[in-house]
């Protein structure tokens, strides 16, 4: 009994020394760092930023700062590199400001800054469901430099991304950007064996029942085209299971963001 009230204690002290830590960096941060993001001098801001990024994880404390600097500035460049600074820090992307700081990012109206946001999430392990018809949208982005890090944000998270597109087909705002999205990377050869399975026979599915849809209709009927063409048996189709493990990977839960028109 009397061991398990040391083990108490200790913990309990080295809790309270942790917080005391964390409470003198915040403070010395803000006392440091913060003013300097919120001067005129476009300059000072710049180089905070990049003194922030360096500092890596250990900034994590700025994210705030950070977040209210992209939202306020009207300068580009400053916009970017606090983009890039939310990266650096790697900045929790399942908060609700952090998600919605970057897809404001991805609907920025200067190509750096919407380069800069996708390519922050091309570096991530798992995509945020919400940013899927963003992602999609760029595909078709009006500057090369923004189409060719959306695809590859697709590619080089290729595993992982399709099954968050498959699993973003049963929620119905996003249904269709992701059906367009798996045709694309159907017709492109992108999808494996089990995949191209699972995709095919979840929207044989959306084509049973959203018939009344009829943009939603070609988008699937193009869809299931496109990824046919890899030849999958039938058999495969009616017989493919997820495992458990799978399925825990498609249900990403899809975060809500402020209403907002996002649009520029």
């Amino acid at each position: 009994m009397r061991k398990i009230q040391i083990i108490n204690t200790f913990v309990g002290t080295l809790l309270l020394l942790t917080l005391s830590i964390n409470c003198l960096t915040a403070s010395k941060f803000s006392r440091k760092y913060s003013p300097k993001l919120f001067v005129e001098d476009t300059n000072t801001k710049l180089e905070t930023l990049m003194e922030i990024s360096l500092m890596g994880p250990g900034a994590v404390i700025a994210t705030n700062d950070l977040i209210k600097l992209f939202r306020k500035d009207r300068n580009a460049e400053v916009r970017r590199m606090a983009l890039e600074a939310l990266g650096a820090i790697k900045a929790n992307m399942g908060s609700k400001e952090v998600n919605y700081t970057f897809i404001l990012g991805m609907n920025d109206e200067d190509t750096y800054v919407r380069y800069a946001a996708i390519a922050i999430i091309e570096e991530l392990n798992v995509i945020p469901v919400n940013f899927i018809p963003y992602l999609q949208k760029h595909l078709a982005d009006p500057d090369p430099l923004v189409r060719d890090v959306t695809m590859r944000t697709f590619q080089r998270l290729e595993r992982l991304g399709v099954r968050t597109l498959i699993g973003a087909l049963k929620y119905p705002d996003m249904r269709l950007c992701a059906t367009v999205t798996l045709g694309r990377l159907g017709k492109a050869d992108r999808l494996n064996e089990n995949d191209c399975c699972y995709a095919i026979k979840k929207l044989e599915e959306i084509q049973e029942s959203d018939g009344e849809d009829v943009e939603l209709s070609k988008a699937v009927a193009q869809a299931l085209k496109d990824i046919s063409k890899q030849e999958i048996s039938t058999e495969e189709i009616s017989t493919v299971e997820v495992s458990k493990e799978d399925t825990s990977k498609e249900e990403i839960s899809k975060e809500d963001i402020p209403e907002e028109d996002i649009s520029k």
